[in-house]
């Protein structure tokens, strides 16, 4: 058995001037059990996740999952980055459950033939105050979709995450 993922991040620049506004998709699809206990693993095993595909608010990891991201970004200044994201997060195998990071099964399938993990939003504000100092404030908010709801306790989440990078 094979165990595969697939990850595509897909950007357009609308203008190069003015506000540079940018369309953007990314798509994920990583595979999932078809049948639990016939001795084959097929929920893909990830090991280092990049949060900027799953969500910084580390709700889902890359293992049984499909999911598409439409997004948009603004500069209004040189300094200043605006990110708006939308993702919507589907297991890709019914047979298989949900894992969190870094690929702890959360919830087993249970029996449920819904596939809808839930859907998140998220905001991204980034300041350059110069060539090494930087501001970001990220805030992510996941409400939890009906294979969720029917497997257990069902809560949406919100997370923000003010930073400041130093570089050198």
């Amino acid at each position: 058995m094979f165990a595969y993922n697939f990850e595509a991040d897909w950007k357009y620049r609308i203008s190069t001037t003015g506000w540079k506004p940018q369309v953007g998709l990314k798509l994920d699809w990583s595979s999932g059990d078809q049948e639990a206990g016939d001795g084959k693993i097929g929920t893909f095993n990830p090991y280092f996740v990049n949060p900027g595909i799953y969500s910084l608010a580390s709700v889902n990891t890359p293992a049984n999952m499909t999911s598409l991201h439409p997004n948009f970004s603004i500069k209004p200044t040189e300094k200043l980055l605006i990110y708006l994201d939308y993702a919507f997060f589907y297991r890709t195998q019914k047979a298989d459950g949900f894992y969190r990071p870094p690929r702890f099964l959360s919830r087993p399938a249970m029996g449920s033939s819904t596939g809808h993990l839930g859907d998140t939003f998220g905001l991204m504000l980034k300041y350059e105050i110069d060539r090494n100092l930087s501001f970001d404030v990220v805030t992510y908010f996941f409400s939890s979709g009906a294979f969720i709801e029917e497997t257990g306790e069902s809560e949406n989440i919100s997370f923000i995450a003010p930073t400041l990078s130093f570089r050198f």
